[in-house]
């Protein structure tokens, strides 16, 4: 039994083509770079306030991170970069 080629089916080459597009991106990268980060991590271990909460303690930093704002709703335009961050230090003398 032959097949019937419905008359609104497009032929096989034509999908074909039309699945080939081409696909752009484009990346920007967002926020500071590398060595702003390394700079205030470093930075951050000389702060009167850390090294209060630290005191004597041999300790070091495990994690730093740049902390995104947080909104109910996708903004029209891209948020500034975050300037507030999260730090985690390890105590290892105990």
């Amino acid at each position: 039994m032959k097949k019937r080629a419905s008359k609104t089916a497009r032929p096989r080459k034509a999908r074909a083509v039309a699945t080939q597009d081409e696909l752009r991106l484009k990346i920007e990268p967002r926020g500071p770079d590398t060595q702003r980060i390394e700079a205030v991590s470093r930075a951050l271990s000389d702060h009167p306030l850390v090294r209060e909460y630290l005191g004597k303690t041999r300790n070091r930093l495990l994690t730093f991170e740049f902390l995104e704002p947080e909104s109910e709703t996708k903004p029209s335009r891209p948020t500034p970069a975050s300037n507030v961050y999260r730090a985690t230090f390890y105590d290892y003398t105990n």
